[in-house]
């Protein structure tokens, strides 16, 4: 949630790891998701390899005052330059 809007600004996305342990979990904007036309499924257009190069943060990870814009700022750059532009964009 963004601590300025009170909207959804990331999905987190939990890969790789064993049985809980050693996961990774990386947020990615609420934006560059797009929803299926039956409305059921999210879908994001995504490799392995992107996500495994994506920023991550800590699964208990709790952000002081100020940290949400600047892990923010890191995490929408990096998925706008790596994620293919959404059609009618």
């Amino acid at each position: 949630m963004s601590p300025q809007t009170g909207q959804i600004a990331y999905l987190i996305i939990s890969r790789g790891g064993f049985f809980g342990f050693d996961q990774k979990y990386v947020p990615i904007p609420w934006a560059d998701f797009a929803i299926t036309s039956d409305h059921t499924f999210l879908v994001l257009d995504a490799t392995k390899d992107m996500l495994k190069a994506a920023p991550q943060v800590d699964h208990n990870q709790v952000m002081a005052p100020g940290q949400f814009a600047t892990v923010s700022k890191a995490v929408d750059a990096y998925w706008a330059k790596t994620l293919p532009p959404k059609a009618g964009n």
